[in-house]
């Protein structure tokens, strides 16, 4: 696969969804044929740059941030892109599990998570303040909050 296909000098995240390839490249989602020619995504909410993709056996997942620092996750079938939710933080990496969504980000002490359903409620917020010691090889990752959604 080559970036310029879809308009990219760099590689973007890639996945497969039900045998069709997704990229997710600067200009949007791009869908992959089996000789390598990518084709926008059918659906225009796909122009969105995702910095992460996550698969599940029925849909794949974007993780979007942008230019202003705010991030989003969207949906996306071979067909339409559905936007699940929002945050005003940047968020770094996305993971999915068989019935929900992990998302994390790193800051010079501390990691922070959230879980999310696959419809995009928040299941649980966690943030581990992390304490390193390079010259005596010590880290430690503490607990420092943890929210769970009550709904």
């Amino acid at each position: 696969m080559c970036p310029a296909s879809w308009g990219d000098d760099n590689a973007w995240p890639a996945a497969s969804l039900q045998g069709q390839i997704i990229v997710a490249g600067s200009g949007g989602l791009f869908l992959l044929d089996a000789n390598g020619r990518a084709t926008p995504h059918p659906d225009p909410k796909a122009k969105l740059a995702g910095i992460a993709l996550a698969a599940t056996p029925a849909a794949l997942y974007v993780l979007e941030v942008d230019g202003q620092g705010s991030s989003s996750i969207a949906r996306v079938t071979q067909s339409t892109v559905t936007p699940l939710w929002t945050d005003a933080h940047s968020w770094q990496s996305l993971a999915a599990g068989p019935d929900f969504l992990v998302l994390m980000r790193t800051d010079t002490n501390q990691v922070d998570a959230v879980t999310l359903s696959l419809e995009g409620k928040v299941i649980e917020q966690q943030r581990f303040m992390v304490k390193a010691a390079w010259g005596g090889m010590t880290q430690e990752a503490m607990p420092a909050q943890r929210t769970a959604s009550t709904t």
